[in-house]
């Protein structure tokens, strides 16, 4: 469909006003509490990568360089804004994270005349999957201080190109790359703009580039070049020029050029001591070299005749399995090296070359093949751009996807040079499940690969390169990883990430063709159905899974139509129960039999870009979806039976952009959560009525991924464009510890503790008997002097309530202001003071190799299924009181095998221990029923009946 660019900008002046409202309102709540900062996120947001990684900068479309300070110099990056260096790109600083929609930057032009002037044109600038969209042209007068949109009436979408004529630096010229295709003019310095082609409608192609030639009359000679996008032919296509300084245009027409229908990409460059010479770069509608070695185009008489130049094959395509990349990567930068006639001139595509002797024989400089593909000492593959140091041409730039380099000796060496430029590209992110390992993130990064960092440590590339998407840690094993590429390419290490090669490709037995970035989840079994192997869901045309950690690969639904699957949310209660999300409308559809038949519980949707449930209410399911109008969010609480938009309220809701991800809040997920939108992180506490920007530090940046660590504190972010981000979500008021408790004779101590307070009034103790409503029972006031406090309170209170049944407790914090949060719930058991025995799982418990058998399914979809090895199987038991517990198996003889537990003391509610099939003199148990018999002093003695499989 159409992207409304205006509207585009209406919604990222809300959201520049909303982060204004949020300044104002973190300043009077501060001088409320006397100090004490009560605002949300009023903390700043941590960049935590990739700053400092080496050799990651993000995609870099331009360079623009000041012609008389040559230490002064602009880049642009797609989705990562305009950034400037005062020292030859050894420092950067990011000019316009609240200035510019999507962040996204294709162009930028200086003055010549006056180098504090700057023109940005916006958007990605080629035809790939994942482009954000332009909003026009910005304009700098104070070296890019401040910045003003200009020519909106006219000039309104992603702009390839800008350019401004040399001599005469109120004529500007701009490709728009829009429903209104073409090149557009102003003779007032970019206030005003007319269309110079075509003469009338939309250009069948895209004008990729524009260059200004030999000066004539006072006029420069200008060229274009208009190409097609894959899969188009439309023959006004080729290379056009201009004799009156932009004012009409010509199609250069002689036969030595590539029809119209045969141009894609293209690049054009002209040496400034010698404008009579144009060189233009080609790639065909499919990315690849036009004429096999012949896509580099020579004249020396401004464009009159043309010659070629034969050019490495490999340029745009070096690898034979893959696609070739000329739509996405091409450029060409040609200046003298020491005479007029002695060209240096370099290429890109996704290789890099340079000729040093007017294209008599070329030199690569980046690439796949070895040494190019050390990216400490050349450039990263894929080129974007390039640009020389106009006093001393061999001092090249190279953007890319990659970030910046340098080579001070005209491609020889090269130097990284986007140090402390933060413009990497992240889809998605993995957090650890392991409570000794709540810093360590994952990340999947455009073009670079799986990354791994450790908040406030280390940053280290996994090995795992191309096109990062899901990462996944094992909860049972922090060094079982599981990362996801582009096009669902499906990898898995269990060795943690100590080298390249320890990445095993897993998807296979998966037929499906997959989306560009697939959704991946991991289950989270039920509460007492927790298995001993990973089970993978992976969202293609059909949903897919694997119930032996990646082995293997079977459909569990239809293929939807409108699909694919762009998101799937999965119960943490029952995993049986599957929701899935599609894009182009095909709408959310749900299983309750772990896939044997589905219902459709919302059509017609925009695409679906996640859905979260909670274990809080099995009922609960929230979803978001990309779209600038309508919900961007919605909430069921039966199931799916039934949807609400939770987009905000008049005055306070979402800014009109699409979500690209939700996510719930660790302690009150029913309540506070938090959306990634196209301008940056929203949240609210009270159901989604009201959404509120999340503070500063992370801006207006495009967030693609959101998740909160269970860690009850911890928000962590993939910008797509400006980095991983981490804020302490401080939500709550009063920084709330875990609620905990302990059965004792006199009843349930409920415990808990606050680390600081703002503002608090005190606590309410509410509690659900027996699946009722939950009730207050009682009023704990807050032990803080005027309820602020920045040292840690203990609290505590006894429920003397012990009939049989089950009890919910939770804590309703209210501030002074009457504003109401609420902590997690606990859960206690009373029944004739006896202890619960659960059913170990794993059952049957295989050792060995995989075996087939008829047993336990955990998708109830039949009993024979391949039982998968487990390292041990878990048995579960809740105490109702502190006592002596011992725990030990025996064979079906009757025959003691293995002591788990003697004479332990445990305290009151949940225990576990595992056993790995050993017996205690270390042999593994053969195959067979076996028992584990539970004993404690005040509860008496429990037994169970367990099988082994050991083969």
């Amino acid at each position: 469909g159409t992207f409304d660019v205006e509207a585009r900008v209406r919604a990222f002046q809300q959201s520049q006003q909303d982060l204004i409202n949020s300044s104002v309102m973190t300043e009077k709540l501060g001088t409320l509490s006397n100090g004490a900062n009560q605002q949300p996120f009023s903390t700043a947001w941590t960049n935590i990568g990739l700053i400092g990684a080496t050799y990651s900068g993000g995609c870099t479309t331009t360079i623009a360089i000041d012609p008389t300070n040559t230490n002064i110099m602009y880049v642009g990056a797609t989705s990562g804004g305009v950034w400037k260096s005062t020292d030859a790109g050894g420092h950067w600083t990011e000019l316009t994270d609240l200035v510019i929609p999507n962040l996204s930057v294709a162009s930028i032009a200086i003055d010549p005349k006056n180098h504090n002037t700057l023109y940005v044109g916006t958007g990605n600038g080629f035809a790939a999957i994942d482009e954000l969209t332009g909003t026009g042209i910005y304009k700098s007068t104070d070296a890019g201080g401040s910045w003003s949109r200009i020519g909106s009436s006219t000039i309104s979408g992603t702009v390839v190109k800008v350019m401004i004529d040399s001599l005469h630096s109120n004529v500007l010229l701009a490709s728009l790359y829009s429903t209104n295709r073409g090149v557009y003019r102003s003779t007032d310095s970019g206030a005003t703009w007319s269309k110079v082609f075509p003469s009338s409608g939309s250009a069948p192609g895209v004008i990729w580039d524009i260059a200004s030639g030999t000066v004539v009359s006072g006029t420069p000679l200008l060229y274009f070049i208009e190409g097609n996008n894959p899969g188009g032919s439309a023959t006004e296509c080729g290379i056009y020029k201009s004799i009156n300084d932009g004012a009409s245009w010509s199609k250069i027409t002689v036969t030595s050029i590539p029809k119209g229908n045969e141009i894609g990409r293209g690049a054009i460059s002209i040496p400034a001591s010698n404008p009579s010479r144009v060189f233009v770069l080609l790639a065909n509608p499919d990315g690849d070299e036009i004429y096999y070695d012949s896509a580099l185009f020579r004249s020396t008489d401004n464009g009159s005749t043309w010659s070629t130049i034969a050019i490495p094959t490999t340029l745009f395509k070096p690898l034979a399995q893959a696609a070739a990349q000329g739509w996405y990567d091409c450029i060409l930068g040609v200046t003298p090296r020491s005479s007029s006639s002695a060209d240096t001139i370099y290429i890109g595509g996704v290789e890099g070359w340079v000729n040093y002797n007017d294209g008599a024989g070329w030199i690569q400089w980046a690439g796949y093949n070895s040494p190019y593909y050390d990216w400490s000492q050349y450039p990263h593959v894929d080129q974007h751009s390039i640009a020389f140091n106009p006093k001393d041409p061999s001092h090249v730039f190279i953007g890319g996807d990659g970030g910046l380099y340098l080579s001070l000796d005209a491609g020889n060496s090269w130097t990284y040079r986007s140090n402390q430029m933060v413009t990497n590209r992240f889809y998605r992110i993995g957090l650890s499940p392991q409570t000794s390992e709540y810093k360590n993130t994952y990340a999947g990064a455009q073009d670079q690969g799986t990354w791994f960092i450790v908040s406030g440590g280390t940053t280290e590339n996994t090995g795992l390169g191309g096109d990062g998407s899901q990462p996944i840690v094992s909860p049972f094993s922090s060094n079982t990883i599981y990362s996801e590429l582009s096009e669902g390419q499906i990898y898995k290490s269990t060795i943690g990430i100590q080298c390249g090669s320890c990445w095993n490709e897993i998807d296979g037995s998966i037929t499906d063709t997959p989306p560009w970035d697939a959704p991946l989840v991991m289950s989270r079994a039920a509460k007492g159905s927790v298995p001993a192997y990973d089970i993978l869901y992976a969202g293609r045309p059909h949903l897919w899974r694997t119930i032996n950690a990646g082995s293997s690969w079977d459909t569990i639904s239809p293929e939807f139509a409108n699909g694919p699957i762009s998101a799937i949310g999965i119960s943490l209660v029952d995993s049986r129960n599957i929701y899935v999300g599609l894009q182009y409308g095909g709408g959310i559809w749900l299983t309750t039999n772990g896939g044997s038949s589905w219902s459709q519980k919302l059509s017609s949707t925009p695409t679906v870009t996640s859905i979260v449930t909670t274990g809080r209410d099995t009922n609960f399911v929230l979803a978001s979806f990309y779209t600038t109008s309508g919900a961007r969010v919605m909430r069921s609480t039966n199931k799916g039976a039934n949807w609400t938009s939770v987009t905000g309220l008049s005055g306070s809701a979402l800014p009109s952009v699409g979500v690209n991800c939700i996510a719930l809040d660790s302690v009150n997920p029913l309540r506070i959560w938090y959306a990634a939108t196209d301008n940056g992180i929203y949240y609210t506490i009270d159901t989604g009525k009201h959404w509120t920007i999340a503070g500063s530090g992370l801006g207006l940046a495009p967030c693609r991924d959101v998740q909160v660590q269970a860690n009850k504190t911890t928000i962590r972010v993939a910008t797509f464009g400006r980095g991983l981000w981490e804020a302490a979500t401080n939500v709550l008021p009063v920084e709330l510890s875990t609620l905990t408790y302990q059965k004792t004779s006199s009843g349930t101590q409920l415990l808990w503790h606050t680390d600081s307070e703002r503002g608090d009034q005190g606590f309410y103790v509410e509690r659900s008997a027996n699946s009722g409503p939950f009730e207050d029972v009682t009023f704990v006031p807050s032990s803080a002097p005027g309820g602020v406090s920045n040292m840690e309170l203990d609290y505590s209170w006894l429920d003397t309530a012990r009939s049989t049944g089950t009890y919910l407790y939770q804590l309703k914090q209210v501030d002074l202001d009457g504003t109401e949060h609420f902590s997690n719930f606990v859960e206690v058991h009373y029944g004739n003071d006896q202890m619960i025995v659960y059913q170990n799982f794993p059952n049957p418990f295989v050792v060995g190799q995989p075996s087939s058998t008829t047993g336990f399914n955990p998708f109830g979809t039949g009993n024979s299924i391949v039982v998968q090895p487990s390292p041990e199987t878990r048995i579960e038991y809740e105490l109702p009181a502190s006592d002596i517990v011992s725990l030990k198996i025996y064979n079906s003889t009757g025959k003691l095998v293995r002591t788990l537990l003697q004479s332990v003391s445990q305290t009151a509610g949940e225990q576990d221990a595992y056993w790995d099939a050993h017996a205690d003199d270390g042999a593994v148990c053969p195959s067979g029923a076996y028992f584990y018999v539970l004993e404690s002093q005040q509860s008496g003695t429990f037994v169970n009946k367990l099988v082994l499989l050991s083969n």
